[in-house]
């Protein structure tokens, strides 16, 4: 595939600076719409209206499909708006832990993968480099057991947590490589140290979510007290 890179005006990346600092509110998203509408890109600007206003009738999170709309823009534009050279199976990151999804309130979404395995963390530090501006970011930590895993507290401290609007933490069982495969290790409970330290890091910051996998009873009333006050949370029963 092609490489199609973006260039973007000093003032276009001020509004995405604003979408990124409070991603659940489309005030920003719709003020950058009518920006691009007056600078000769009113098929974007329809497509971020089309797509927040679908997003009010569902769950914020929740991949409902594109319209007929959407999917007819995204024909003709896609491309243009994801704006990177994206790999066969959707890879932006030759790292292989960062992946476009899909179209998110206007925006295109990239997914990274992170574990408390050296070399995972590593390709966490690269993903800042790798993301392009206009892109949110959903951050999926896997913490698995082992002598060979690192502590997976310090890795909330890394910048790329400070990037993501989404942040799904789950513990799973052992795993060789500690990356997510089809009928991979199942969930186990997620220490509660792990619990703590993201409910201190998130619970000051704007975001759309924080998803946990299964937690303690205990872990599980800590959350709901200290951090889905200010952050949404999602929280699976005990396991």
């Amino acid at each position: 595939m092609a490489t199609i890179r973006r260039t973007y005006t000093n003032q276009e990346l001020s509004f995405l600076a604003a979408i990124h600092e409070d991603p659940s509110d489309d005030t920003s998203r719709l003020v950058y719409a009518d920006w691009l509408e007056d600078n000769t890109q009113p098929e974007q600007a329809e497509f971020i209206r089309v797509q927040c206003k679908t997003a009010k009738s569902v769950d914020a999170w929740v991949d409902c499909g594109y319209t007929a709309r959407e999917r007819g823009l995204l024909r003709k534009f896609g491309a243009r708006w994801r704006g990177h050279a994206l790999m066969a199976r959707g890879r932006v990151s030759k790292y292989g832990s960062l992946w476009f999804k899909r179209f998110h309130r206007g925006l295109p979404d990239a997914e990274c993968y992170l574990s408390n395995h050296a070399f995972c963390v590593e390709q966490a530090r690269q993903t800042l480099e790798v993301i392009p501006p206009h892109y949110q970011l959903l951050v999926l930590m896997n913490v698995y057991p082992g002598p060979y895993s690192d502590d997976a507290t310090p890795l909330l401290n890394l910048p790329v947590f400070e990037r993501a609007q989404r942040v799904h933490i789950r513990a799973l069982g052992s795993s060789p490589l500690g990356l997510p495969t089809a009928g991979g290790p199942p969930e186990v409970t997620l220490a509660d140290e792990v619990v703590d330290a993201a409910i201190e890091i998130f619970r000051s910051r704007k975001m759309l979510y924080v998803q946990f996998g299964p937690v303690s009873p205990e872990a599980k009333e800590r959350i709901k007290a200290k951090l889905s006050p200010n952050v949404p949370t999602i929280t699976p029963a005990s396991v």
